[in-house]
């Protein structure tokens, strides 16, 4: 298992720890899912190890939509080529299309991920993005 650390630094090094997970050879036991009787049903559960396989490709996502008049402007073409003029990034990222002009965001680093989220406001087209993990 991993050593204890201290909950700064599970923060600081959470991408680290997840890819140490995703490296590792993934042998699925009986201990990682576990069944139980609910109020309104079977529940199944699974472990710590189970979670981090599946999460960690969406663990450096979030989701923007411009502000301001809808218009023809917020469409999928438009947005990637303002969020590639805007954020230079040191890794790759994935815009994927949602209903009502939101998109997700999908980085390939925390770092570019934490720049979209806090490196201040980005404006494409007179319109204010909303960035939210």
């Amino acid at each position: 298992m991993f050593p204890k650390m201290s909950y700064a630094s599970s923060l600081k090094n959470s991408t680290e720890r997840f890819s140490q997970t995703m490296s590792e050879e993934f042998d699925f036991t009986n201990a990682d899912c576990t069944y139980s009787m609910g109020k309104h049903g079977q529940n199944v559960s699974f472990s710590e190890k189970v979670h981090n396989k599946l999460d960690f490709e969406w663990r450096c996502v979030v989701v923007v939509k411009l502000m301001g008049k809808p218009n023809s402007t917020n469409s999928f073409d438009f947005m990637l080529k303002g969020l590639r003029r805007k954020w230079q990034t040191r890794g790759g990222w994935q815009l994927i299309d949602l209903p009502n002009d939101f998109f997700i965001v999908k980085f390939n680093l925390e770092e570019d991920m934490n720049y979209a989220l806090c490196g201040g406001p980005t404006i494409i087209a007179g319109q204010t993005l909303v960035v939210q993990k």
